[in-house]
């Protein structure tokens, strides 16, 4: 019988675009993508609005770009809630060129956490 006691902490990137509502209600923490525009790096949701990005290309800019969070930023999300909650869910987009990343969050998740599931898309 599972334990009723299980907390289940749920992270996304800022990609999934979910309402404020959906956030709240099941407490969901958006890990935001890094979105390079002009060879600067600004956080997606807190730095740079999609609006932002919009305007800029609209204007004559260059395409931007994502790449995921860094496993040091990642690291800090899990410090504050690793001794909350019992489980970890990471819903993400799955790219290959993500792999190495999902990989190392893969293996600091094991530091925390006795069981780790990973089932990549194929």
């Amino acid at each position: 019988m599972a334990n009723v006691n299980t907390r289940i902490k749920i992270f996304s990137d800022s990609t999934c675009d979910l309402s404020d509502e959906l956030l709240s209600m099941y407490d969901i923490t958006i890990l935001p993508v890094h979105v390079l525009k002009g060879g600067i790096s600004y956080l997606d949701g807190i730095e740079i609005s999609t609006w932002n990005v919009f305007e800029h290309v609209n204007s004559g800019g260059e395409i931007c770009t994502t790449s995921a969070i860094n496993i040091a930023e990642f690291q800090e999300y899990l410090n504050e809630v690793s001794s909350q909650y019992s489980a970890v869910i990471i819903l993400t987009i799955d790219a290959t060129k993500l792999k190495i990343a999902h990989s190392e969050l893969t293996r600091q998740l094991r530091q925390y956490y006795k069981n780790i599931y990973n089932n990549p898309a194929q």
